[in-house]
């Protein structure tokens, strides 16, 4: 209680004596009157002190019970008056008391002013400091990982920027990301709890390997953490921290007395400060961890530029996978299946193709896979499965005895639990028999033989669709999946074709004829995929395999080409065009010392061709586009040309021994006993071997005690010219004979020459450029016998590597198609220069960055104005790089 209020307490209760105004008994009067002061009091130093009029009755005087509403914002004059007692001394006592009252409320109000002033300052003081430290606390929490202590992703961008700011004069950084293997298997079995504190032990092992380095170790989200390499010389000081903290990380945790073994995977960049990124150097860095994913875990990767390129490529290729199928982009190629025991086209195997707006026509590989990835699999595979069943189902109309077609199924499309509808739904709506429809599985989804796989492979069988496994031999089926599966075949691994080494050569048959013993065991069909040569086809032939299919047998081709196959039948290509004569088939399987199956398996490469050995105009057609003239303006090379070819007829029964021989043998056994060259003093007649006109040869039947032989080639079908003909000529003639008369830009990329000399070409022949009939089967003719394509000093001719004209995907697709269909195994030379009629070097053609570059490696010494005219002749094909010092006789 204060002194002033103690003061008022005893001034009012003397004025109550003096007044004999006694409310309560002495003993307790003084305790009664200061409790009245003290309320009296609190309640008064809330009203404003009017000098003039003194107090008036406020809220708080009122609230206090010694006033009423009544009398709220009068003066006080009067508190209280007794019956009996006169107004005046009231009055008088009411006045003594509010002047006793007015110094001890001022002073009160003095006090109260500086101890309010003083709490002010301390709750000021205190609010400033509790922000600072809240402050504090912000910042710890923005900046840090909550659960470990380490710096999280905003602080560590924060010091990446700063480093980068600084750098300069060739200095470096690097950073490694860092990514727990198989974390949500801790969280999920034993809780997020442990997951914790095992997050916080690898946290301290990381935050002790980098505290003496300086490297700044940071947590990104959930079990990534990063580690910062502020300076480094060259990426094996990143790749070396990234490397400890593996090692690291990878001794063995043990918490509460448990171990618990962990491992990590890391992505390492580094580069260059200057100019760098920070949000770049993070996301290669990332893109680096994925990658070490990937490759397996507990490993890092180095970040590559160009695995990235290819990645971003994936990426877009994937995105335009939707699109693709809206607009119809996605097509089939079949590739023929062949019965092995008669050569007959007993089905055909579709497959996918894109036929993609910028990148040309795609092969499967290129994009099955993502569309697995990103979940467009199933559509996609409806969509080919619906194709395909139309297709087939034409055939049927089409021909007697109908191909079937087998179609790969995905193992995401077999586990769909729509896929059997969707198939009855299909082979309704097309017409096709069910037997005629066949469907694939790998051997990795054929490993569930129980629930919804067997219950739906079943469903289909039921159907009367035919189900194989593909790729048997490589993978995980055992006899159980076969014992439980409806299958039906077993298509042969490609594998089953390698022999590594003789010595090994009597294991491989052996594996070959279990495998093929055990599909026939069990009632399955067998087929042998990959075949590529003839040795291969007999060998699969021998083991007793069912059917046969690849290269050797027909490369993929559109509906289109295989329709035409569908409706020739044996006797029609048993059709001579040579002479229109007729081969005796047994005749022909007793001189080439082989079989029917190899015959006909001839047949379907290209045109059987019987000749007498007598005539010098079919080895010129067979070897004339070898034989290089010098045209028109050097006639005395022809007589040379014609020289050769009777030199090296004279020669082919002992050249061609048993036969038969691709054309590239041929032309080997040729040159390897120096049929070619002329004797001394007069100029060599090179042979040029053109991989796209590669064909077999081989001993035929004796006529009028003569030998013959017997040709396999597409591009006999007219009679050969009295000359050689033209080079360029002859190549134009085999596109259009190949793929009939398309534009001339593709068959300037096709062909290796300038778009001018390409168009030129196209004009000349094809308008002369007819389809007719021989003997049944259609052939290509023209009138047209030589083509000014390209100058005569200086001619192009493209021999179709495997680097030439990558860089245009259908004219990739055309050359291979071209190459395979008509080389049939033969070698590959390098494009040819040729300068006057001879062969002075070879030539390829590269696509760079910079451009196209055109690369010459001549032979020897070159005549005065080589260069130049080379220079000039290449101009339209790219920047012409010069001739180096030494040849090049690379195949």
């Amino acid at each position: 209680m204060t002194t002033g209020v103690t003061a008022f307490a005893r001034a009012w209760a003397s004025a109550l004596d003096a007044a004999d105004y006694v409310p309560a008994l002495p003993s307790t009067r003084s305790a009664l009157v200061t409790a009245l002061a003290e309320r009296v009091a609190a309640a008064l130093s809330a009203e404003h002190v009017d000098p003039r009029t003194g107090h008036r009755i406020g809220a708080d005087l009122v609230a206090t019970g010694y006033a009423s509403p009544e009398a709220l914002g009068r003066t006080i004059t009067v508190m209280y008056t007794r019956s009996g007692a006169p107004a005046a001394r009231v009055s008088a006592l009411a006045e003594a008391v509010v002047a006793g009252f007015v110094a001890a409320v001022h002073d009160r109000a003095l006090d109260a002013q500086e101890a309010v002033r003083v709490a002010a300052m301390t709750a000021q003081a205190r609010a400033e400091q509790a922000l600072r430290a809240g402050e504090a606390r912000f910042r710890e929490f923005a900046t840090h990982d909550a659960l470990t202590g380490l710096p999280n992703r905003t602080l560590f961008t924060q010091r990446l920027n700063e480093r980068l700011a600084a750098g300069g004069g060739g200095s470096r950084v690097g950073m490694c990301c860092l990514d727990l293997d198989r974390f949500a298997a801790v969280n999920d079995s034993l809780g997020h709890r442990v997951g914790d504190r095992l997050l916080v032990a690898a946290a301290d092992r990381l935050r002790r390997l980098t505290a003496n380095a300086g490297h700044l170790v940071a947590r990104f989200d959930s079990d990534q953490f990063a580690i910062l390499v502020e300076e480094t010389t060259c990426a094996e000081d990143a790749a070396k921290v990234a490397d400890r903290a593996l090692s690291v990380l990878a001794e063995p945790f043990y918490l509460d007395g448990t171990e618990l073994p962990l491992t990590a995977s890391a992505g390492v960049v580094e580069r260059e400060a200057h100019g760098a990124d920070s949000a770049e150097l993070i996301r290669t860095a990332q893109i680096a961890l994925h990658w070490a994913k990937a490759d397996g875990r507990a490993r890092w990767r180095l970040f590559d530029p160009e695995r990235g390129a290819r990645e971003a490529a994936r990426y877009r290729l994937s995105a335009a996978i939707p699109a693709g199928l809206r607009h119809g982009e996605f097509t089939l190629h079949y590739q023929p299946l062949v019965g092995l025991a008669d050569g007959r086209l007993v089905g055909v195997e579709a497959l996918a193709r894109w036929q993609h707006g910028a990148l040309g026509l795609l092969d499967a590989g290129a994009f099955i896979g993502l569309a697995e990835d990103t979940g467009l699999i199933v559509p996609l595979s409806t969509h080919l499965l619906n194709r395909a069943c139309r297709q087939a189902a034409l055939w049927q109309r089409l021909v007697p005895d109908p191909p079937y077609v087998s179609v790969n199924l995905a193992p995401r499309h077999l586990h769909d639990p729509g896929l059997v509808g969707c198939v009855a739904e299909v082979l309704d709506r097309s017409g096709l028999d069910p037997h005629r429809l066949h469907l694939e599985i790998t051997e990795r989804a054929a490993i569930d033989t129980t629930g919804p796989t067997t219950a739906a492979l079943s469903a289909l069988a039921e159907l009367g669709v035919r189900i194989a496994i593909d790729d048997f031999g490589v993978g995980y089926s055992n006899l159980a999946c076969l014992r439980a599966l409806p299958v039906h075949g077993l298509k042969l691994d490609s594998t089953f074709n390698d022999r590594p080494s003789p010595e090994r050569a009597a294991r491989d048959d052996a594996f070959l004829a279990a495998a093929v013993a055990l599909g026939h065991t069990l009632g399955l069909a067998v087929t042998a995929e990959g075949i590529e040569t003839h040795a291969q086809a007999r060998r699969m032939r021998a083991a007793g395999c069912d059917i046969g299919q690849g290269w050797y047998h027909g490369f993929p081709a559109p509906a289109a080409e295989l329709t035409r196959r569908t409706q020739d039948t044996a006797a029609s290509r048993l059709a001579v065009r040579a002479r229109s004569r007729r081969l005796d088939e047994s005749s022909v399987v007793r001189a080439c010392n082989t079989d029917r199956t190899v015959v006909r398996s001839w047949l379907m490469r290209g045109t059987l061709h019987m000749v007498p050995s007598g005539d010098l105009r079919w080895l010129t057609a067979l070897l004339g586009p070898s034989v290089v003239s010098a045209g028109r303006r050097r006639r005395e090379q022809l007589g040379l040309a014609e020289k050769v070819c009777a030199r090296a007829l004279a020669a082919l029964p002992e050249v061609l021994g048993d036969g038969p021989l691709s054309r590239a043998e041929l032309v080997d056994r040729l040159v390897a006993r120096k049929v070619a060259v002329e004797p001394a003093g007069q100029a060599p007649a090179h042979l040029v071997l053109f991989a796209a006109a590669s064909g077999l040869i081989c001993r035929g039947p004796d006529r009028d005690g003569e030998p013959s032989y017997v040709l396999v080639d597409d591009w006999l079908g007219t009679a050969p010219a009295e000359d050689p003909p033209d080079p360029m000529g002859e190549l134009a003639r085999r596109y259009l004979a190949a793929f009939g008369p398309a534009g001339a830009a593709d068959f300037a990329h096709w062909a290796g020459i300038g778009l001018g000399p390409a168009r030129r070409a196209i004009r000349s022949i094809a308008g002369d450029f007819v389809e007719v009939t021989l003997d049944g089967e259609p052939a290509w003719a023209t009138s047209v016998s030589t083509v000014d394509a390209a100058a005569p000093e200086v001619r192009l001719l493209a021999a179709f590597d495997t680097y030439l004209l990558g860089y245009r995907s259908r004219a990739r697709y055309l050359d291979e198609r071209f190459a395979r269909r008509i080389n049939a195994g033969g070698g590959w030379l390098h494009p040819a220069v040729l300068v006057d009629g001879r062969i002075t070097g070879t030539w390829r053609q590269e696509r760079r960055p910079d451009g196209i570059v055109v690369t010459v490696e001549p032979f020897g010494r070159q005549p005065r104005g080589f260069a130049d005219a080379l220079a000039g002749e290449v101009a339209d094909l790219g920047r012409f790089q010069g001739t180096p010092a030494r040849p090049s006789r690379r195949k």
